[in-house]
């Protein structure tokens, strides 16, 4: 019931041509409330009183209880105050969050999956207050969820090719990415980016090297011209994707991607933290004493 109210007063600027809610939207979850709860006290005093006259005393106070019970059960679904408490986010709280994904998927939503994301490069950007032979030097953000902000390098070509894991909830419905301009003092928004994670990713089977029109905010630096900014990027899953949701074809790009990263991470010498471990944390290290200089004979 106050969900329904918060709902109707949490409704943003509308748009031209469109509708606002009513003033009595908000009173009719309170009728439909006290309807059910009148509909419960009547059948409160009718099986109590049926409960007196078959067993006096004891009898009374069960029929009260039962015919409170079901009298309000079946006032709320008459009035149709259980769909009031029922919670209005249902991305949030609705089956999408119990289900696996492999089930999620055949409802249209998807459920908890890990997300491999690749930001290639960013083609045909320009940024409003840069001379011409000075080319920007961009990096991008990746926002998704309650993921921490994915960034990567700075490039003044716009060649990024970094890759990056996210855990993708069924409450995360667009990933974004944010593509900015670093500055002396700072770094100013150019575009982003905003991918439907349903449609663009899951139900379009993961693409591959896919190119996106970089779009630009009120406050973005973005130059419009002919040539339209975009950004490529990959999506892929991981190796708990179910694999009846795979698919059967493998792009040659995808493949190759995987094998060369897979040879990365298993290499010995890859990351900075495997290579300092192995320097600072050698128990079998031994370090040779250094010889000695003679004594002058001119000291004691």
């Amino acid at each position: 019931m106050l969900g329904a109210v918060g709902t109707a007063a949490a409704i943003g600027p509308l748009l031209p041509g469109q509708k606002g809610p009513s003033a009595l939207d908000g009173l009719y979850p309170i009728l439909r409330g006290l309807t059910t709860l009148f509909v419960g006290l009547l059948g409160m005093l009718l099986c109590g009183m049926v409960g007196s006259l078959a067993y006096p005393g004891a009898g009374a106070l069960i029929g009260a209880s039962v015919g409170l019970l079901v009298c309000m059960v079946l006032g709320g679904c008459l009035t149709g105050f259980w769909r009031d408490l029922l919670p209005n986010n249902t991305s949030t709280f609705g089956a999408e969050q119990i289900l696996p994904h492999a089930l999620a998927v055949q409802i249209g939503s998807h459920g908890h999956f890990d997300l491999v994301i690749t930001v290639h490069e960013a083609s045909d950007v320009e940024v409003q207050g840069r001379m011409p032979w000075m080319p920007p030097e961009l990096y991008a953000e990746v926002v998704c969820g309650a993921n921490p902000v994915k960034r990567t390098c700075v490039k003044t070509d716009g060649k990024f090719n970094e890759q990056f894991k996210l855990k993708v909830t069924p409450s995360d419905g667009f990933l974004v990415v944010k593509i900015k301009d670093q500055d002396v003092f700072g770094s100013r928004d150019v575009g982003y980016v905003c991918v439907d994670i349903q449609k663009d990713i899951v139900e379009a089977g993961f693409p591959w090297q896919r190119r996106f029109a970089i779009e630009a905010g009120e406050k973005d630096v973005l130059r419009w011209k002919e040539n339209k900014a975009v950004i490529v990027l990959s999506f892929d899953y991981t190796e708990d994707y179910p694999s009846a949701l795979r698919g059967g074809a493998v792009d040659v790009g995808r493949q190759a991607s995987q094998k060369d990263l897979q040879q990365q991470w298993g290499s010995g010498n890859y990351g900075a933290v495997n290579y300092l471990s192995k320097l600072e944390f050698n128990t079998g290290m031994k370090i040779s004493e250094a010889p000695t200089s003679p004594r002058s004979p001119g000291r004691a």
